[in-house]
């Protein structure tokens, strides 16, 4: 791990120094899955993300879903409570209700392939109204060699549906895209650890560089 650790290092300070209309991050999460009773999963997952050069703590998330699989597709909802803040100024609460397709597209020895599909509604503390927002993710997983260690690549496309109190407009476009390995830690558990390249579309194409870790388990 000393050599992961490392690079780390050295990506997160690449990501200081990003220039204006930038900004370099740190993302961390731990997500968890398994079967909880006869034919419902839970999937769960706690966010941070540490923006302005990782030195503010900007958004805390905490999110949970129900699902169950039918073939290769697993049908879940669930609900996101996320908490964030600009410097400066007071901390924002949201209430997100999700409901999401997965479908494992591809499942071959050498290599996965899958999509998810995720509807939100999403209500905040300080203002009236529901803001929609679709994500569609593509995500691509292909084993380096037999000791569990992957490439992992996955890149999802953020859509507003409506004028809501979120800030977006309908019709507004991000997107999210990453390139890095998973690394098994346990038979259950897995560190993710990569660059993502997060872009806003319109009006002033903020672009965040941001450094992605997840400690990933099943049970």
């Amino acid at each position: 791990m000393k050599p992961t650790v490392a690079a780390a290092s050295l990506l997160l300070s690449a990501l200081v120094a990003t220039p204006a209309l930038a900004d370099g991050q740190l993302w961390l999460i731990t997500s968890t899955r398994g079967e909880i009773a006869d034919g419902v999963l839970l999937i769960a997952d706690a966010n941070i993300h540490m923006n302005e050069a990782a030195s503010h703590l900007g958004h805390v998330q905490l999110r949970g879903f129900l699902g169950h699989e039918i073939g290769k597709v697993t049908l879940a909802a669930g609900y996101s409570w996320v908490r964030s803040s600009k410097p400066g100024k007071a901390w924002r609460d949201e209430h997100r209700f999700t409901q999401q397709l997965e479908w494992k597209m591809v499942q071959q020895p050498g290599w996965r392939l899958s999509a998810r599909t995720r509807l939100e509604q999403r209500l905040y503390n300080d203002a009236d109204g529901t803001s929609w927002r679709l994500r569609q993710q593509l995500k691509l997983t292909v084993p380096v060699d037999d000791t569990g260690l992957a490439l992992l690549t996955h890149g999802e496309l953020f859509a507003a549906l409506n004028d809501g109190p979120s800030g977006a407009r309908g019709g507004d476009i991000d997107t999210r895209v990453f390139g890095g390995f998973s690394i098994p830690m346990t038979r259950k558990a897995a560190l993710e650890v990569g660059y993502m390249n997060q872009h806003q579309w319109q009006r002033a194409k903020t672009t965040n560089h941001i450094l992605h870790m997840t400690v990933s388990t099943k049970f």
